[in-house]
């Protein structure tokens, strides 16, 4: 993900490149968090099953629509 923002800010303006990478980082410090907070309690029971299986299937869309933000800035 991080080498599609870059590429794509690039790109697009390469002046934007130091934002595009910095609200990257950003989106990556928020996202850890929220997602960290919300599975405090699955993790802390011991219930890692469903954590898997949540990441796994949220894999499939976010890598597509990464492959599909980049191709359509080419």
């Amino acid at each position: 993900m991080h080498s599609t923002i870059q590429s794509w800010a690039t790109a697009l303006s390469p002046t934007a490149r130091a934002t595009g990478v910095a609200m990257f980082g950003v989106a990556l410090y928020l996202g850890s968090a929220l997602a960290g907070g919300l599975a405090a309690s699955t993790a802390q029971a011991h219930a890692y099953r469903p954590l898997f299986w949540l990441a796994a299937l949220l894999t499939v869309p976010l890598t597509a629509a990464a492959a599909l933000g980049r191709a359509r800035h080419r």
